[in-house]
């Protein structure tokens, strides 16, 4: 799921217009832009790893779900209490992620402790 989501995500990040996935809310450099495909990025391919070793990634998972949460809490839950635009984009798709990623790796614990 992170690969269906993050390759048109990194792609837009890189050669299309940042608005179409950080919102027009958001007021961000170039290099800023670029710092998030990165990381974004860098995920991505964590995540097609993580589909020969999948144990050895699952960490990626718990990475997402700590950063993703912490920016809900604080940036857009920030934004939304004083009335300032929140970029909806990612902000479901956080949501989403927040939401689903523990119940994949609960449901495949076993299978990654045997490995």
């Amino acid at each position: 799921m992170n690969i269906a989501i993050l390759v048109p995500v990194v792609a837009t990040l890189w050669f299309g217009p940042a608005q179409r996935i950080l919102g027009p809310e958001v007021v961000g450099s170039r290099m800023l832009r670029l710092l998030i495909a990165a990381l974004w990025a860098g995920i991505l391919v964590c995540s097609a790893i993580g589909l020969a070793w999948p144990r050895a990634m699952a960490g990626v998972l718990v990475l997402q779900v700590v950063y993703k949460s912490l920016w809900l809490a604080t940036a857009a839950a920030n934004a939304w209490r004083a009335g300032e635009p929140i970029p909806w984009g990612p902000t479901i798709t956080f949501i989403a992620i927040v939401l689903t990623w523990p119940i994949v790796l609960f449901l495949s614990w076993p299978s990654l402790l045997q490995g």
